[in-house]
């Protein structure tokens, strides 16, 4: 069983190893790694301060294990779109927590639209992107952008 939790700066560590991991790297829009005092900045302004434009939330098994993180950053002013991204912990791969954590990440943002941009040969997120219900939009110079739409409430 996964738990979500908004990211603190106590996460700083975790964060910057699993961004910094050769594979997450290759996979990554800017491809090298992030410098220590970089990360720190990035962590004051969104995980410290960015809320309610940027949501940093830490995946955890039962026991308080991090697993990975899921990232949501607005697209737009009014905050109806955010794209995500997802980040998990290199010895946990390949074991469904990049799909669980997303799910649960989802079906906290389903009144907004959401956005992700992978890298093309990036199968694994791909996949998990496809089973958590985005869609592929559009793919051109080596990404594939997929959407997953805001859920409507129904009125009853």
């Amino acid at each position: 069983m996964l738990y979500l939790r908004p990211a603190t700066m106590e996460d700083a560590g975790n964060l910057l190893s699993w961004r910094n991991d050769p594979e997450t790297c290759v996979n990554s829009r800017h491809q090298g790694t992030v410098p220590p005092r970089r990360h720190e900045l990035w962590m004051q302004i969104n995980v410290k301060f960015g809320y309610p434009s940027r949501i940093v939330l830490i995946a955890e098994t039962g026991d308080g294990a991090p697993v990975g993180v899921v990232d949501f950053q607005a697209r737009d002013p009014k905050m109806l779109s955010f794209e995500v991204a997802i980040t998990i912990a290199p010895n946990l791969r390949g074991k469904g927590y990049g799909s669980a954590a997303l799910a649960l990440a989802c079906q906290r943002m389903q009144d907004k639209t959401l956005l992700a941009e992978i890298r093309s040969d990036n199968r694994a997120s791909r996949k998990i992107f496809r089973k958590t219900g985005f869609v592929l939009m559009t793919e051109a110079d080596g990404f594939a952008q997929f959407q997953r739409n805001r859920v409507h409430a129904r009125a009853d």
